[in-house]
């Protein structure tokens, strides 16, 4: 093998490690947001990605986006309400730093419509929604929504499991039914997926540069 077809094959090698040791995004569940101060905002939706583990859809929140005077009186669905929404959704509040794009990660989109009753065909880019939800804990423009205020009015959960740290004070951190998620700062989560990444891009490595090694004795013989 010559200089140039090996140097290939090293560059090669070296961009899989180097994919493998870039961050591994994790789906949280709802430990990973803060409960205990719960979120609206209003928005149009701009884009819509419809697969597991999350539905992800994101928002522009314009400027001035006030908080509906009837938010504290709205009938919630029953698997919301069955949970603690009634305490939740009233005390809601509009951040300052609303303005902008936010990304929703909501519940599995393999349960939306069995459990939740959010169909495919009604998340629609263009569409304008209010969301009830909780920021990430690592302060970006991330909600975890627990109430969507469909166009028309229609309310849809997105939750059906009692808060940790929040309402249901006393229950174990959850997730959604459907979530494989790792809880932050657990042996399963971020950290061991990267170094797990890490050690087979450094092991597909050395095998490759054994061959060469073995490749180029050969021809030398």
């Amino acid at each position: 093998m010559g200089v140039v077809n090996v140097g290939v094959v090293a560059a090669t090698v070296l961009a899989v490690i180097a994919g493998a040791a870039s961050p591994v995004r994790a789906h949280h569940g709802w430990g990973a947001y803060r409960t205990e101060q719960p979120l609206y905002l209003a928005g149009r939706v701009t884009d819509v990605t419809w697969r597991d583990p999350h539905l992800e859809v994101e928002v522009d929140v314009p400027a001035g986006a006030t908080r509906p005077a009837d938010l504290a009186q709205r009938r919630l669905p029953e698997l919301l309400a069955g949970v603690g929404g009634a305490e939740t959704v009233p005390r809601a509040t509009v951040p300052d730093d609303h303005a902008g794009r936010w990304r929703l990660e909501l519940a599995p989109a393999g349960t939306q419509e069995s459990r939740f009753g959010l169909r495919r065909e009604s998340v629609r880019a263009g569409d304008d929604w209010g969301v009830v939800g909780y920021r990430s804990r690592t302060g970006d423009r991330e909600l975890r929504p627990e109430l969507i205020i469909l166009p028309g009015g229609e309310s849809v959960s997105q939750r059906s499991v009692r808060l940790p740290g929040g309402d249901g004070r006393a229950e174990p951190a959850r997730t959604e039914p459907g979530e494989s998620v790792a809880e932050p700062d657990t042996p399963s989560g971020t950290g061991l997926a990267r170094v797990t990444l890490v050690g087979a891009g450094v092991l597909a490595a050395i095998a490759v540069l054994v061959v060469l090694v073995r490749r180029r004795a050969g021809r030398s013989d």
